[in-house]
């Protein structure tokens, strides 16, 4: 077991009390299965990414062609040519 002091405002202690009234009040278990969502979302989005680079590389390619193509405009340019 690891002891960790941490400073956090106010707005994060409320949460965290809201979470650990989950746990009966056992902050420790609380902030435990937070962390361990956290690392299995991480993992999800990985396997995701993983799984898809073939399609986002294409996506990412094409976007970056047209952009350099000028079939694309950036928000800025758009903003400007339409006077907003």
């Amino acid at each position: 077991m690891v002891r960790r002091e941490i400073e956090i405002d106010e707005d994060t202690d409320r949460l965290l009390n809201e979470l650990a009234s989950e746990y009966n009040g056992d902050l420790n278990s609380a902030l435990a299965d937070l962390i361990r969502s956290y690392e299995g979302i991480e993992a999800l989005a990985e396997r995701s990414e993983e799984g898809q680079g073939l399609r986002l590389r294409t996506l990412r390619e094409r976007a970056e062609s047209e952009f350099q193509e000028g079939r694309i405009m950036t928000w800025q340019d758009v903003k400007r040519n339409n006077r907003l």
